[in-house]
């Protein structure tokens, strides 16, 4: 059994790289934010991009992909955030724990230029994007995601958003 973490901020393409590489590749592809909102009892004053309340979140997380893996055992990509924006306009990252008890096997981040990423929010969700603060958001990620990497002593990839070669290559 292993555990792909694919991280990335908002907006950068994880969804849409993850879109047919379930299938093609005999992996069961997650969501974290679509874990959580299942294993969460009470709707939650989360947007789509800040969260409230990291901590509480991230315990959600683990106990949705731990109940994945017992139930359905397999290869896992998950796709997820190393750092998670609160709602109070902070970077919060999430902790090296979190990832060991999800029992992540390797990692892998997306990256693309600011401005790309601040368009495609914005066309999804109609809203102005501030480019500076994506560029901070994604400096901070890519840091973290080195961080959670070493620490766990797993593999990092890094992979330029709608890079489907590398992808694909990191996902075989």
């Amino acid at each position: 059994m292993s555990l792909i973490f694919l991280g990335g901020v908002h907006g950068v393409g994880k969804t849409s790289m993850c879109s047919d590489f379930g299938e093609r590749y005999h992996v069961i592809v997650l969501s974290a934010s679509a874990i959580i909102r299942s294993e969460r009892q009470n709707p939650a004053p989360d947007t789509r991009t800040t969260v409230q309340d990291v901590s509480s979140n991230q315990e959600l997380l683990v106990r949705g992909v731990r109940r994945q893996r017992d139930f359905l055992p397999g290869r896992y990509l998950l796709d997820g955030h190393f750092v998670l924006k609160t709602t109070a306009g902070n970077i919060e990252e999430i902790g090296v724990d979190i990832f060991s008890a999800m029992g992540v096997s390797q990692v892998v981040c997306l990256h693309d230029d600011a401005t790309a990423i601040a368009r495609r929010l914005s066309e999804r969700d109609g809203l102005v994007q501030d480019v500076t603060a994506i560029a901070a958001l994604q400096l901070a990620e890519l840091n973290r995601a080195a961080v959670v990497s070493g620490s766990l002593g797993v593999n990092l990839q890094l992979v330029k958003a709608f890079d489907w070669a590398a992808f694909e290559a990191c996902i075989k």
